[in-house]
């Protein structure tokens, strides 16, 4: 999955790139909450139509 992502991405123009990488500790209860919570604003994300002028 990582080398899949590290070829698309070097695809990409430099200038397009927008990147961010995040590290969390969690209590297990508190990941529980978070995991559908974040699972469901990507879901928001994806589902937007393409944009054709980007």
């Amino acid at each position: 999955m990582l080398d899949a992502f590290l070829e698309e991405l070097a695809l990409a123009p430099v200038a397009e790139v927008d990147s961010t990488r995040l590290g969390l500790r969690l209590p297990p209860t508190e990941m529980a909450d978070l995991r559908p919570r974040l699972h469901a604003l990507l879901e928001e994300y994806a589902a937007r139509p393409n944009d054709p002028t980007i």
